[in-house]
C-alpha cells in the first residue's frame, strides 16, 4: 500500500498519469509476461510433441515481450525526466526571478519618491518609465508560469464560502491607478450586499484580476466597465463589459487557447503572454465554473463566469 501512495504522489507531482509512470509499466509488464507465458506453454503443449519445443516457444516469446517492455519503460522515464526539468525550471523562475524583480520594482519606487522631493531631468524619467516596465512585463510572465504550474497539477482544489460581491470591490479597488490613468468609468451596484458562492478563493481571484485587468486594457479611454452579478438557477453569474476593440468572430475560437492574442490586442499593447483567458478557464473548469463571452467587434465585448451558489 505504501508503494501504490508514493506512486500516486509521483503521479500528481509530475502530471503525468498513474499507468504511464515506469514503475507501474514495469509491474504490468512483468504481470503480462507471466500471463503470456503461462497461456502459451499450456497451448503449445497440447500442439507440440516435444515438450521442449513449447518451452522455447515460450523463453523465445519472454525475450521478446521483455525488449519491447524495456523500451515502452525507457520512453516513460524519458516523460519523467522532462516533466522534472519543466518543474524544476518552473521553479526557478518563480524563485530566482520574482525576488530581483521586486527589488528593482521598489528601488523605482524609491526613486519616484526622491523625484517628488529633488526633481530630475526628462532623460532619466524616460529611462526609469522603461526599466519599469520591463520589469512589470517580466513579473507578469513569472506570474503566469507559477499559476500554469499549479493549476496543471491534478490536485483538487479546495472550495470555501466566498462573498463574490467583496472580492470585485477589492478587485477594483487594486486597480484604480489604471483605471484613473485612462479616465474609465466603472459601473457595479450589485442588487444584493452579498452574494456567496462556492469556490476557491485564491484562484477566484487570479479570475477576476485577468477579467478586470483585460476590461482595464482593452477598454476605449474615457469609456465605461461594467460589472454585474445575477442569480441564474443555482449559480451566480458574473458581467464583465468593456466599450472597446471587442474579439472578431474569426478569432472567437481561439481566445482561450494558450498564447493567443488577438490581433487588435497585440496592437493596442505590444506587451502580453496569452495567458490570462487560458489560465481563467483553467481555473473555472477545475473549481466547476464556466466562462464565455459575446462580442461585438469594433464595439464591446461581455465575459461571462457562472459559480456555484454557496
Amino acid at each position: 500500500m505504501k508503494f501504490i501512495k508514493e506512486l500516486k504522489e509521483k503521479s500528481k507531482d509530475y502530471n503525468v498519469p498513474f499507468w504511464k509512470l515506469p514503475e507501474t509499466l514495469l509491474v504490468m509488464s512483468a504481470l503480462l509476461n507471466i500471463l503470456i507465458m503461462v497461456i502459451t506453454y499450456y497451448w503449445m503443449s497440447n500442439l507440440a510433441e516435444d515438450p521442449r519445443e513449447a518451452v522455447l516457444i515460450v523463453a523465445l516469446e519472454s525475450i521478446l515481450i521483455l525488449f519491447i517492455s524495456n523500451m515502452i519503460v525507457e520512453s516513460a522515464e524519458e516523460i519523467i525526466d522532462g516533466q522534472v526539468l519543466k518543474k524544476e525550471f518552473i521553479e526557478i523562475i518563480s524563485h530566482q526571478t520574482r525576488t530581483p524583480l521586486t527589488n528593482i520594482c521598489w528601488n523605482i519606487e524609491m526613486i519616484n519618491r526622491i523625484k517628488e522631493k529633488e526633481g530630475y531631468s526628462d532623460k532619466m524619467e524616460k529611462h526609469l518609465t522603461r526599466i519599469a516596465e520591463s520589469s512589470n512585463k517580466i513579473m507578469e510572465l513569472t506570474n503566469d508560469f507559477i499559476y500554469l504550474s499549479r493549476i496543471n497539477k491534478e490536485i483538487e482544489l479546495s472550495k470555501e464560502k466566498i462573498d463574490l460581491v467583496e472580492m470585485i470591490n477589492k478587485v477594483i479597488e487594486e486597480n484604480t491607478a489604471p483605471v484613473q490613468s485612462r479616465q474609465l468609468k466603472v459601473l457595479f451596484s450589485p442588487k444584493e450586499k452579498a452574494v456567496f458562492v462556492n469556490s476557491n478563493k485564491e484562484n477566484l481571484k487570479i479570475v477576476l484580476d485577468n477579467l478586470f485587468d483585460n476590461a482595464t486594457k482593452y477598454c476605449q479611454k474615457e469609456g465605461t466597465i461594467e460589472i454585474s452579478i445575477e442569480k441564474k438557477g443555482g449559480c451566480a453569474v458574473l458581467k464583465v463589459f468593456n466599450e472597446g476593440i471587442g474579439i472578431s468572430a474569426e478569432e472567437k475560437k481561439f481566445i482561450f487557447e494558450k498564447f493567443y492574442r488577438a490581433k487588435e490586442a497585440k496592437q493596442l499593447f505590444s506587451h502580453g503572454t496569452g495567458l490570462g483567458l487560458y489560465i481563467s478557464k483553467k481555473i473555472l473548469d477545475k473549481i466547476g465554473g464556466q466562462i464565455w463571452f459575446e462580442s461585438k467587434p469594433g464595439k464591446n465585448v461581455t465575459f461571462f463566469v457562472k459559480l456555484p451558489l454557496s
